[in-house]
């Protein structure tokens, strides 16, 4: 009998282990932690890590409340190269008829006690989708993102350095990536 939950696949032996009952929501992308101990996944609770030696699991945040059409979701949680950060997206609905919905990314320390979050308050448009598709650099000192400016029909390409404001670089669409230039 096959294990329930999440389980790891050893691809060079076929040996499958059960890992945790948790279950992501179906389709639901999830993250290795860079030295491959813990890995990050929504699920129906919220945003959870799971250690993959003995299954044990903290949860980092819960799952938005709502109610009907109008519910909040999280997504795409991603952990920093260095294993110092994980974030993921918020969407929450912010009215239901027309429907409404603002993103915000939030970032936590790897054990959770501390986080932040970028959301459109930055640039200061209540109206605007925000922040979203986001990368972290391979030094793990820069989040580039989307930002959504639906108030002016435009996107617009972002980075936070963790230890700098956020800096506007340039109208963009699509999903950032960190690309290394080769002489």
């Amino acid at each position: 009998m096959e294990p329930d939950g999440i389980v790891v696949v050893n691809v060079a032996s076929g040996e499958t282990r059960g890992v945790s009952p948790l279950r992501g929501q179906p389709g639901t992308p999830f993250d290795w932690s860079p030295d491959d101990s813990t890995f990050v996944l929504v699920t129906g609770d919220g945003v959870v890590t799971v250690s993959v030696a003995d299954g044990s699991t903290r949860t980092l945040a819960k799952t938005p409340a709502g109610s009907g059409s109008c519910s909040g979701s999280l997504h795409s949680p991603r952990w920093s190269p260095d294993a110092r950060w994980i974030a993921y997206q918020t969407i929450l609905c912010v009215q239901e008829q027309p429907s409404f919905r603002r993103s915000s990314i939030t970032i936590h320390n790897a054990e959770g006690a501390w986080h932040s979050t970028i959301d459109n308050t930055v640039w200061g448009h209540s109206d605007d989708f925000g922040p979203h598709s986001f990368v972290w650099s391979p030094d793990s000192r820069y989040l580039a993102f989307i930002d959504e400016a639906d108030s002016i029909g435009e996107s617009f390409l972002e980075v936070a350095d963790l230890a700098a404001p956020i800096k506007r670089l340039t109208g963009a669409s699509g999903t950032p990536s960190w690309q290394r230039m080769v002489p």
